[in-house]
């Protein structure tokens, strides 16, 4: 059995269950969610469980025996327990994880298509809605796939407000949203550009083009998962330094999309995130 232990946000969530699915297709397993980090958490969720991924229920005794391992120091839970514990030390990918065997516990971020390119199609195919968009998501959805539809995500809130995020990410500012728009618009013909942010206001107020632009803002947060298939639905993307555009980058298939990222995904540097940006993806 493959348990991976949830935390942060949907992206972040994304990651780790495609890292676990790949070693689980491997192992000829399954996924088990762990998720004892939400229980303290007031503005973070499980939000996997909307999409069609391909999980099995830890017992109410699994999650007591995790829970007890978990409560020890690390240096005798290596020792306990029957799971092989996988801890990323960095955001550095590290192939030797990947050919892990048995039972194993993951404990990380895995930020990096490295970790689950060989079944990326499974992936993209298991993240999809279980449930129909309303109407108003559908006539959205039409438009952007109507249109030569650019996806740009500005994320801003916690990366302005929590200290610890604005320290380890900071935020892409206007002169990276306006030199990736001038880069679109040079490579397609009539962009149609769909805003997405936790700020729309923003937004409105600092993003300028003379192209048709609409902003993404009737879904609550608790329907972001519908906004990170919107995206996915644009034919080209300019993401933030957040693993949320990320994923609705990614979760586009096309071979000929264009999707621009910054060149600086965190402003602390002694994090390392080479891996992360997918090579094909251009980087300002």
């Amino acid at each position: 059995m493959i348990v991976v232990k949830l935390l942060g946000g949907l992206g972040n969530q994304l990651f780790q269950y495609a890292f676990a699915r790949y070693l689980a297709d491997a192992n000829n397993t399954e996924v088990y969610l762990e998720d004892s980090f939400y229980a303290t958490q007031s503005l973070r969720k499980v939000e996997l469980n909307y999409f069609n991924v391909k999980t099995a229920s830890l017992s109410n005794y699994q999650k007591f025996v995790l829970k007890r391992y978990l409560s020890l120091r690390w240096f005798f839970l290596k020792k306990i327990s029957r799971y092989k514990i996988t801890k990323e030390e960095s955001f550095q990918f590290h192939e030797p994880f990947k050919k892990r065997k048995g039972d194993l516990y993951l404990i990380g971020y895995w930020q990096s298509e490295k970790y689950f390119i060989e079944i990326a199609d499974m992936i993209r195919e298991e993240i999809a809605m279980k449930d129909p968009m309303d109407t108003f998501n559908m006539q959205t959805l039409s438009y952007i796939t109507s249109h030569t539809s650019v996806s740009i995500h500005v994320r801003r809130t916690d990366y302005l407000t929590n200290t610890t995020a604005n320290s380890v990410h900071g935020i892409c500012d206007i002169p990276y949203y306006d030199k990736a728009i001038e880069i679109i618009k040079n490579k397609i013909n009539n962009p149609h550009f769909i805003i997405f942010s936790d700020d729309p206001q923003w937004c409105r107020e600092n993003i300028k083009t003379d192209s048709p632009m609409i902003f993404i803002d009737h879904n609550t947060q608790d329907q972001n998962y519908i906004d990170i298939i919107l995206m996915s639905k644009c034919k080209h993307h300019i993401i933030a330094n957040s693993s949320f555009s990320w994923w609705g980058a990614w979760l586009n298939a096309s071979t000929s999309k264009i999707v621009i990222a910054p060149q600086k995904w965190f402003v602390d540097p002694k994090r390392y995130s080479e891996d992360i940006i997918p090579y094909s993806w251009i980087k300002i």
